[in-house]
């Protein structure tokens, strides 16, 4: 279970990285960024959940966090998909 965790954390950085890329690739094409706010979670996710593994030693705390911006990730396209009628 510790290598499917840090597997999550990776992908988690890497995500916080691209998406901390493509905001100033974004803000060439709109003055507003509508995912500002995944950047500031995934943040604090990243930062929470190693700590908590680390630091706390909760690792049901942990796990939440790690697995907290898939989820949303998830959840934002099945919304899109709802409100598009698809």
């Amino acid at each position: 279970m510790s290598i499917l965790f840090w597997f999550i954390w990776i992908l988690d950085a890497a995500l916080l990285g691209f998406t901390l890329l493509a905001k100033s690739f974004r803000n060439s094409f709109t003055p507003r960024d509508p995912t500002a706010w995944f950047a500031v979670l995934l943040a604090v996710c990243v930062l929470s959940s190693a700590f908590l593994r680390w630091g706390a030693r909760r690792p049901a705390y942990a796990w939440a966090m790690v697995l907290l911006p898939i989820l949303l990730l998830l959840l934002w396209y099945a919304i899109d998909q709802w409100k598009d009628g698809g």
